[in-house]
């Protein structure tokens, strides 16, 4: 009997340090976050032994926004070593950068985990690959990869273009252009000039050609552009907000239309817009300094202050540090007057209208779940 019980500690020994290990193996080792092109899941991309060198393995996961759970997507064997620069799923691609610096990058099929293609960015010979800042956003429909970088020796903002089928470069923009977003009907990408002269150019996605420039008006010279998503992604929607000092814009790329100035705090650079730009957030954090996040939601038309939603300080763990999630950040709009606040451990769902938290899901993170393992349908 004696020897029975012995044998069952050890194996619970055994079993213990095998689950540490396995934990211990992911839990430090959050790459990136992307868009995913469905509404309803923000995707997160892990990896097996981060640290220096290559991850042995990386696993593309989706976070379902209505129930705080990850499914797996996919797992890549011997991948690139810098992670994730983009995912779509309606395109069905991760683009995995091969460069620290991100002027190379590898397309990889999520159905096969097979490398697609590759796309290389043009960057002048005496480029500082430390600060050409690359990054990436995808047309709606997948067919587009638009790569914003910065070449230092000329001092400007390119923006190329690539075909998500053959991986070949199909334009090139110049002259301190960024790549600001797309169009609601998805026809148009727009290219903002962040020069001394604001404007910004409309890009017809099925010939890839500038079909008019559109002058910005002069109130919203010399202002900073908020982070303006409708998703999780650095894009806009037909709908930009400016903003200098303490006071911003919201600026209606469709019709032209400046709304009223909005008296908003100096931390609004951080900003975000409803769907169909009836609500300006500006959040202001100070989390990992040891404070808390506040925003502040302002009505469009009014120009004046709704309300603040103080969100509650989760713990940052360290396997989500440095990524914009650590801070917490707003994700998704269920409507254009509900939008669903990530703390990194739980989503929140807060109504404007209502001025109240109606919902509240604990993230289950994809290690945490009990026999987790990254497969397919794990």
């Amino acid at each position: 009997m004696i020897k029975k019980i012995q044998f069952l500690i050890i194996v619970m020994g055994v079993i213990m340090v095998m689950s540490k290990n396995a934990f211990s193996e992911w839990k430090g080792c959050i790459y990136d976050y992307a868009r995913t092109g469905e509404e309803n899941h923000i995707t997160v991309v892990i990896g097996k032994f981060c640290g220096p060198g290559s991850p042995a393995e990386l696993v593309i996961e989706k976070l379902d926004l209505s129930t705080g759970a990850y499914e797996t997507v996919n797992v890549l064997h011997n991948p690139p070593r810098f992670g994730v620069a983009a995912v779509n799923f309606p395109a069905n691609i991760a683009i995995l950068d091969n460069n620290r610096y991100g002027v190379s990058y590898d397309v990889i099929s999520l159905s096969t985990m097979k490398v697609l293609g590759k796309i290389t960015v043009d960057v002048s010979p005496e480029t500082d690959l430390e600060n050409t800042g690359a990054y990436m956003i995808l047309s709606p429909d997948g067919s587009r990869i638009f790569v914003n970088w910065d070449d230092g020796p000329k001092e400007t903002l390119v923006t190329e273009v690539f075909d998500s089928n053959t991986f070949k470069k199909i334009a090139k923009y110049s002259s301190a252009l960024i790549i600001g977003g797309f169009s609601n009907d998805g026809r148009y990408a727009y290219l903002v000039n962040t020069g001394n002269e604001q404007k910004i150019s409309v890009l017809d996605l099925s010939t890839i050609q500038i079909s008019k420039v559109i002058q910005l008006p002069e109130l919203t010279k010399h202002m900073s552009m908020g982070n303006t998503i409708k998703e999780w992604g650095d894009h806009f929607d037909s709908n930009i907000a400016f903003h200098r000092g303490q006071v911003s814009y919201v600026y209606s790329i469709d019709t032209g239309a400046l709304s009223v100035s909005i008296p908003t705090h100096e931390e609004c650079n951080n900003s975000y817009l409803s769907p169909k730009a009836d609500w300006m957030i500006c959040v202001a954090n100070w989390l990992l300094s040891g404070g808390k996040t506040q925003v502040d939601i302002y009505n469009v038309t009014t120009g004046k202050w709704a309300e603040t939603f103080s969100p509650p300080v989760d713990k940052v763990e360290e396997y989500v540090k440095g990524h914009p999630l650590a801070e917490g950040a707003i994700i998704s709009w269920p409507n254009d007057h509900t939008f669903i606040y990530n703390t990194t451990q739980k989503l929140i769902y807060f109504d404007i209208k209502q001025n109240k938290i109606v919902k509240e899901l604990p993230i289950i993170m994809p290690w945490e779940k009990p026999g987790w393992k990254p497969e397919v349908g794990k």
